[in-house]
């Protein structure tokens, strides 16, 4: 799919899963600008959000155990976008086919004890 503005791009989201949307605009200039880079960071500013829980509960800290996964719920941009491309005169948006599931389990039965922060 091709677009030529942000709330188009984001509309085109959920039609276009599995698929790439491209977005242009030659009356934008530079896509690589600073105000550019702004826009589209912020734009796609939820892709670092989320929220992890621990199963079971409280269990990140237990030394003695490999009963326990780091499971992430994903934001909405998290479930739709896949890849974010930008290039001098366009932006190319992967969308995923669809929500990921994101989540780390413990395997093994000998850890190295944790002395960070």
């Amino acid at each position: 799919a091709w677009v030529s503005d942000i709330p188009s791009l984001i509309a085109a989201l959920p039609q276009n899963l599995g698929g790439t949307i491209c977005l242009r605009n030659s009356a934008w200039g530079s896509f690589v600008s600073a105000d550019a880079l702004t826009n589209f960071f912020g734009t796609f500013y939820d892709m670092n959000g989320g929220v992890v829980r621990e199963e079971p509960p409280n269990c990140h800290d237990l030394q003695d155990t490999n009963q326990c996964v780091m499971i992430a719920t994903n934001t909405h941009l998290q479930n739709l976008v896949k890849g974010v491309h930008i290039y001098q005169d366009s932006l190319f948006v992967e969308v995923h086919a669809s929500p990921p599931s994101i989540a780390a389990y413990r395997k093994g039965d000998v850890w190295i004890a944790y002395n960070g922060p």
